[in-house]
This record gives C-alpha cells, sequence and structure tokens, in this order.
C-alpha cells in the first residue's frame, strides 16, 4: 500500500491579506457613513460593519489556526470544502466522470465533476507548481484520463463539433 500523498491547499497569504483588508476597509467605510445616519438605518450600518469585520477576522483566522490539506489515497481524493473548507469531502476515483484542465490567466488549474458535484483544484491553492504538477499526473493516473502538461486547451476543429 502506497502512502498518502498529502499537499498544503490554502489561500495564498497575499491573497489572505488583501480579503483581511477589504474586509476591514469596508467596515471602517460602514462605521463612517453611519455616523451621519439615525434610528434604523444607523443599527444596520453598523450591523453591517460589524459583519464585515468579523468576515475578515475568520478569513485571517481559517488561514492560521485552520490549513487546509489536500490528501490523495490510492482510492479516493480527500477534498477540503465547505465554509471555512474545514470539512472533507471524500472523492472516490471511479465516482469521476469527467475531468476538465482549464486555464483562466492565474486561476489555471483541473476540475473534477462527479455525481455528487465539481471540484476544482487551482494551481494558486499550492506553494509551488511542482505540487499541482503532482497532484494533476497523479489523478490522471488513478483516473486512466491523459492531460496535456502545458495547461493549454487544444484548438478545436471545425469538424471536431
Amino acid at each position: 500500500m502506497n502512502p498518502v500523498h498529502r499537499y498544503s491547499f490554502n489561500l495564498p497569504w497575499p491573497a489572505v491579506i488583501l480579503g483581511g483588508i477589504f474586509y476591514a476597509g469596508l467596515a471602517a467605510y460602514l462605521f463612517f457613513l453611519a455616523r451621519d445616519f439615525a434610528g434604523v438605518i444607523f443599527y444596520c450600518l453598523i450591523a453591517l460593519s460589524v459583519v464585515f469585520g468579523i468576515l475578515g477576522v475568520i478569513m485571517l483566522a481559517r488561514r492560521l489556526v485552520f490549513p487546509r490539506m489536500l490528501e490523495l489515497t490510492d482510492e479516493a481524493i480527500l477534498y477540503p470544502r465547505g465554509f471555512p473548507r474545514t470539512r472533507i469531502i471524500t472523492v472516490p476515483y471511479a465516482d469521476i466522470l469527467r475531468i476538465a484542465n482549464h486555464c483562466e490567466g492565474s486561476q489555471t488549474g483541473l476540475t473534477a465533476v462527479t455525481g455528487r458535484g465539481t471540484f476544482a483544484i487551482t494551481v494558486s491553492y499550492f506553494k509551488e507548481v511542482d505540487n499541482y504538477h503532482a497532484v494533476k499526473d497523479f489523478i490522471s493516473t488513478k483516473t486512466s484520463v491523459a492531460m496535456p502538461r502545458n495547461g493549454k486547451r487544444e484548438p478545436l476543429n471545425w469538424g471536431d463539433w
């Protein structure tokens, strides 16, 4: 039996910091805006400010306290899912119906489609690009689906459709 392959699968720190700054700025702006109102609108704007502040804290705390791991076993992919992505979903290789390779700017990745849903594995969640390629090659081997290594789609010929 082969060991489990584990890969760190977290939102990159620059994205976490930018998201925290965005939520903090939005919370501060709503708090500033609430000063000009009274009554129900004042309390609604304060409540929204608190909600956005809490979302920023959750985003930072999730990255620090609950680091995510993508695990590949011989039978299945253990995929982190849900908010704040602390729940683990088991995706058996036999249940994968289709794998699509997508390349949209910095969001290069693969999407596995099963009967239970769609699971996206993007390169931006990995510390190193080589880890993404290792995951893609391992999944390709287990599902017997050959995927191009360069991450680009093949051109569509007129006769193909």
